[in-house]
């Protein structure tokens, strides 16, 4: 027994197998459709497969656009990490950095970008990675400055405004005609002296 039958449960065949049979040799109907069924099902697996492709291709061109750029334009960078040696660049770290201008265009795709020596990575970017520039049209030197106003140039806040005093209803002043009892309450915090008294227009009040 050799180690193929061993393996695979049946003896490898020989060159000789491979040799067209005879028109004389009988074939198993059941075998030859069994085949003729596995080779249309490989066709439409393929047939849809290629229309499936054909389909996504379809809806992803439709949402993007050709983006070209002319010398001397600006453009947002995508900083992605794999350009980057390693543990260079952090989780947290900014998606994209500041404008750059374009020196060139290389191939149909790719840009060369005006990028410092500092950076330590290529300076050639694909299209896919630059954002057109949608700032002020002067760029100025020093990106991060924070823009300085002079005092005359400061605005004049309002001068606020007085308080107008609410609308508020005037407390009516009783006079007591008369003191008809009085009541001493002792509590946790003193003695408490009640009164009742009449008011005018034969009204009873406790204070």
């Amino acid at each position: 027994m050799s180690p193929f039958e061993v393996v695979y449960g049946y003896k490898a065949r020989k060159p000789l197998d491979f040799l067209p049979m005879s028109p004389h040799v009988s074939i198993f109907e059941s075998a030859h459709a069994f085949a003729h069924y596995i080779h249309e099902l490989h066709q439409k697996i393929y047939k849809r497969i290629h229309a499936s492709n054909a389909h996504y291709k379809l809806q992803v061109d439709f949402h993007m656009h050709d983006k070209e750029f002319q010398t001397g334009d600006y453009v947002m960078i995508h900083i992605q990490h794999e350009r980057f040696p390693s543990r260079t660049v952090k989780k947290l770290q900014v998606r994209s950095t500041r404008p750059y201008r374009v020196l060139r265009r290389v191939g149909t795709n790719a840009y060369v970008i005006d990028l410092s020596s500092d950076c330590g990575i290529s300076p050639t970017f694909n299209v896919k990675d630059l954002v057109v520039y949608k700032g002020p049209s002067t760029i100025p030197d020093d990106l991060f400055a924070e823009p300085f106003s002079e005092p005359d140039d400061l605005p004049i806040p309002d001068p606020i405004p007085a308080s107008i005093p609410l609308p508020h209803q005037q407390a009516q002043k009783k006079q007591i005609d008369a003191i008809l009892d009085d009541q001493t309450v002792f509590t946790s915090d003193g003695d408490i002296q009640r009164f009742l008294v009449e008011c005018g227009m034969n009204n009873a009040a406790i204070c």
